[in-house]
């Protein structure tokens, strides 16, 4: 198994790729069918976020071991970034609430500002 996935993302369709391949991955790391199926809907979103602002970016899967056991989702682009107090509004353009509400932990990085 491996422990960890990256991929490239820039063109309109590749979240259905990274989608595809990260619950793969997630069932390949054991888990089941409805989580592997969140860790697909969350990948989607993200990248095609990145694709969608920024024009590309990158989406890396890595296994988490130890005493936090489970995967760690990073999608890092060059796009404009992101308000944080957006995503606590009742108008979510990004969709990330969704990611919010499928992910047990969530870290949003949104320049070098913050």
């Amino acid at each position: 198994m491996a422990k960890s996935l990256r991929l490239r993302c820039d063109h309109a369709t590749d979240h259905v790729v990274a989608a595809s391949l990260a619950q793969r991955f997630a069932r390949d790391c054991g888990f089941g069918s409805r989580s592997a199926s969140s860790v697909a809907i969350a990948v989607g979103e993200l990248v095609s976020n990145a694709v969608r602002h920024a024009g590309e970016g990158t989406l890396e899967i890595i296994v988490l071991h130890g005493a936090t056991r489970g995967l760690e989702i990073r999608v890092s682009d060059s796009g404009p970034g992101i308000e944080k107090a957006t995503l606590s509004g009742p108008h979510d353009d990004h969709g990330l609430a969704a990611v919010m509400r499928l992910l047990d932990q969530i870290d949003i990085d949104s320049g070098p500002d913050e």
